[in-house]
């Protein structure tokens, strides 16, 4: 379905897709390495050697859920399926777009997914730690990448396919493309937002953007809404008002 290109680098594999796309065409492109990654609110994704970076369309159909959580249940699904599964059993989601590893109760990133809108297209672009070395970073958020996990899940060492990794994230948008993948039931299943405690949120509330502190928080994806809570208290936004979640 998705006609694949391999850069050796590049600014932005989503500068780099948008340059070529036209509709009714399915287009991918990956780099080695960028220069200019690129991640959710105009923020950088370091893009070192060894990494996933990942930038595909998918036409702008009626989706029943956010783009960004749908794509990221996709590619969850397919890390899950390509590596074992004692490392699969670690890999989830955090709301909006975050992939991540859970490990003794911690939650590391992994990689994220941007989403945007170019003509009758959406415009993914998927950044994942795979081979690169990532636990030293000092991001807002601890990381890990695949490589790490597997060496200390596994106790060895095991240097990942990035190609072969983005070819089976592509076959599983091209299944759920042809309705072949239910995402609603593996999204209650990857989804370890709910899971969090004494959580730091980034929430759009009254024209401006404000960090607080809440207990916990729950997703109501039938309802397409996010529910916070603090103390005797309960605040109900809609999905886009809560813009990151720190953990």
């Amino acid at each position: 379905m998705y006609k694949l290109t391999i850069l050796d680098e590049c600014d932005s594999t989503q500068e780099e897709l948008k340059k070529t796309l036209k509709d009714n065409e399915f287009l991918a492109i990956i780099a080695k390495r960028q220069f200019k990654g690129k991640g959710s609110y105009s923020r950088e994704w370091i893009s070192d050697p060894g990494g996933l970076y990942l930038s595909f369309n998918f036409p702008t159909i009626p989706l029943n859920l956010p783009a960004s959580i749908i794509f990221s249940v996709i590619v969850a699904i397919s890390l899950q399926e390509y590596v074992d599964h004692t490392l699969g059993k670690h890999l989830g989601i955090i709301y909006p777009n975050d992939l991540v590893v859970k490990l003794n109760g911690n939650y590391y990133k992994l990689g994220g997914i941007l989403v945007e809108i170019c003509g009758n297209n959406y415009v993914i672009g998927i950044g994942i730690n795979v081979n690169n070395q990532v636990s030293n970073y000092q991001f807002e958020h601890k990381a890990l990448s695949l490589n790490e996990l597997s060496r200390i899940v596994n106790n060895k060492t095991y240097k990942f396919d990035v190609v072969d990794i983005a070819k089976n994230i592509l076959d599983k948008v091209s299944l759920f493309y042809s309705s072949r993948i239910d995402i609603y039931q593996r999204l209650l299943e990857l989804d370890f937002t709910h899971e969090l405690k004494n959580v730091k949120i980034l929430v759009f509330m009254d024209g401006e953007e404000v960090i607080d502190t809440f207990d916990n928080i729950k997703i109501d994806y039938n309802l397409k809404k996010i529910v916070l809570y603090k103390s005797r208290m309960r605040k109900d936004l809609e999905f886009e008002k809560v813009r990151r979640i720190f953990y």
